[in-house]
Formats: C-alpha cells, sequence, structure tokens
C-alpha cells in the first residue's frame, strides 16, 4: 500500500527477499488477504473484517497460565498465527512467518459486578475491542483477552483479523 496504490495479488509475482532474522518469507499476500484490508488502506486502523469469538468456561480452565500456555502452544503450531503482512521493497504485499509466536494476551476483572452489568460490560468492550481494531501488518495480528466474571466462571475473548485465517480460501 504504497503511495495509496493498492496491488492485487494475481498482480504480484513471487521474488527472493531476504528475511529479517527470525523470520521467514511464505510469499505474496492473496487477493483475498489484501480485499480483507482494503478498509484500512486509508491509514485508520483496520476494523474491516475483524472476527471476535467469546467463550464462557469455569475459571479454572481458563486459568491465565494455562490460557498462556495454550495459546503459545497453537500459534507455534499453526504459521497463520505467527504471520505478518508487510509490504516489501517494490511496494508489494507479502506474507511472514515468525519462528516465535508473540502473544496480547489481556487480563480483565469484571468479578465486582452482577449478571446484568456483566453483560452491559461485554457490550461495551466488544465494541470497543472492534474499535481498536488489528492490522496484520503489526504483530500480532490477533489477541486474547481473559475477564474474570467471578464465581468460577471467566469468558475468553479471541478477536483475529480475518485475513490471517481465511485469507487464503
Amino acid at each position: 500500500f504504497r503511495g495509496g496504490r493498492l496491488r492485487l495479488g494475481s498482480a504480484m509475482k513471487a521474488q527472493t527477499i531476504t528475511p529479517f532474522p527470525g523470520t521467514t518469507v511464505s510469499g505474496p499476500a492473496t487477493d483475498s488477504q489484501i480485499a480483507f484490508l482494503m478498509a484500512g488502506a486509508d491509514g485508520s486502523r483496520s476494523r474491516a473484517h475483524i472476527e471476535q469469538i467469546v467463550a464462557e468456561a469455569p475459571a479454572e480452565t481458563l486459568d491465565p497460565v494455562r490460557l498462556r500456555s495454550a495459546w503459545l502452544h497453537l500459534a507455534r503450531e499453526n504459521d497463520s498465527l505467527r504471520m505478518v503482512l508487510e509490504d516489501d521493497e517494490d511496494g508489494r504485499l507479502i506474507l511472514r512467518v515468525l519462528a516465535e509466536p508473540q502473544l496480547d494476551l489481556r487480563l480483565l476483572d469484571w468479578s465486582f459486578a452482577g449478571a446484568e452489568e456483566q453483560q452491559r460490560l461485554m457490550a461495551e468492550f466488544l465494541e470497543a475491542d472492534r474499535a481498536e481494531g488489528l492490522d496484520p501488518r503489526q504483530q500480532p495480528g490477533w489477541r486474547v483477552t481473559r475477564i474474570n466474571l467471578g464465581a468460577g466462571r471467566a469468558a475468553m475473548l479471541w478477536t483475529i483479523q480475518h485475513a490471517l485465517t481465511d485469507g487464503t480460501s
């Protein structure tokens, strides 16, 4: 996205690029990945094509230490969770896979609030989380939020830029 011009993946040619330390080049971005990012091409944080998945479970199941370990394991096993999209020296969007995952795990405590208040807090939080946006040209292109709901319950929110999970279809 240099100079406000967008080059589609079909016009991209595979080339040899010297990767930054700890990364490998996976190839050019697909047309789908570029399309998912177009909403953010004006320089704003991309809020379009963001997926938010919420799950509730017993607090011990979503224990922060176990949660961190599980997400890091998942990211090590899945290139798409270590992927960064970036412009190469010719302004073409390429895929880079980091050797080691980076995890943005946020911890919140809403145990002070009753059920109705927690529903309101969740609605407000989902809105704010979406407004924060995600840009897979920044690492990570996803984040996890663990929320303590009290009474042995917790919620987890996985927020991810759709270009990372479905950009190759």
